[in-house]
């Protein structure tokens, strides 16, 4: 458990942008704070008591003859049990998603996710893959996720961005070269806007190399956007997704992290994403920032037009 720490000042900061121009930052508050570690979500000796339920179908997490597994009670077909890979140890989240398929996040370790693609209605696995982060969109038809890379003995790691269409086939979801039991090359390339390739997420140079700034991906209420924060180089980006007919289209803008760090009085200073919500003209995005005796939160809201396409 690391220590408490206790701050000695909070900067909250809105700075607006409309018709293009930028307003002043103001400092709005400043009060005593206490800074407390990150909750791990990893917890395989507790293990959850998951079930999903709509009007055709009925999943549950039970305990199988040698792994977790799932039960599985369909309208549209005989129903069974699937037992779930060795290595998950633990599953966060159950649901249905289309064409007669349910997704399960499970968790490999403390960082490395695994997702199953389930058949409902002939019970059994369609495909599954390793990811960091995975988020599930709402209508559960896609996951946004970053490339699986080993977590020990690997040089030059790089954040590669996919996307994950459950309403596709596993060959779908793959590049053309990848078999289907290849668990790491899976997904389409959202950012940076190259093709998925296998080993293209490690040995990279660092003024090459790409860090997720927060451990989530924000999705919009109707599945068609999300948003996440990337490092590149030292430049943050926020990156917007928007989808449309499956396909993703990344655009992004740079965060000015010069006067966030100078509000805390830092040259460089350690920034997260910690949320990110759509707005019909644009979004809103908050970033939390930490030095060693303050912290910062600074919401900043963008218009869609002041994003540039990534190519």
């Amino acid at each position: 458990m690391s220590k408490v720490v206790w701050l000695t000042s909070l900067i909250v900061l809105a700075l607006a942008i409309r018709e293009g121009v930028a307003q002043q930052p103001r400092a709005t508050s400043h009060e005593i704070v206490q800074l407390r570690s990150d909750q791990t979500l990893f917890n395989p000796n507790s293990k959850k008591a998951l079930s999903y339920r709509d009007g055709q179908l009925v999943i549950g997490l039970v305990n199988g003859e040698k792994n977790l597994a799932v039960d599985i009670k369909s309208a549209s077909g005989p129903g069974g049990r699937v037992e779930l890979p060795a290595e998950i140890v633990q599953v966060n989240e159950m649901r249905a998603a289309q064409g007669g398929k349910a997704v399960v996040v499970g968790m490999v370790n403390g960082s490395v996710y695994e997702i199953v693609i389930l058949n409902t209605r002939a019970p059994g696995i369609a495909d599954m893959f390793l990811a960091y982060s995975p988020a599930l969109s709402p209508d559960a038809r896609f996951i946004a996720f970053v490339k699986f890379y080993p977590a020990h003995f690997v040089e030059g790691t790089d954040d590669r961005y996919l996307l994950y269409d459950v309403s596709r086939s596993a060959v779908d979801n793959r590049p053309s070269n990848a078999t289907l039991n290849d668990h790491t090359n899976v997904g389409i390339a959202v950012y940076p806007h190259t093709a998925n390739q296998g080993g293209d997420n490690t040995g990279v140079p660092p003024q090459q190399q790409h860090h997720m700034l927060a451990q989530r991906f924000f999705w919009q209420s109707d599945s068609s956007r999300y948003v996440f924060a990337d490092d590149y180089a030292g430049e943050w980006d926020l990156v917007l997704v928007a989808i449309a007919d499956g396909v993703p289209s990344a655009t992004k803008i740079t965060v000015p992290q010069n006067e966030a760090c100078a509000l805390l009085r830092k040259e460089s200073c350690q920034v997260t994403l910690a949320e990110a919500e759509p707005t019909p003209s644009g979004l809103v995005a908050s970033f939390q920032g930490v030095a060693a005796d303050s912290a910062l939160c600074l919401v900043i809201e963008y218009g869609y037009q002041q994003f540039s396409p990534v190519r």
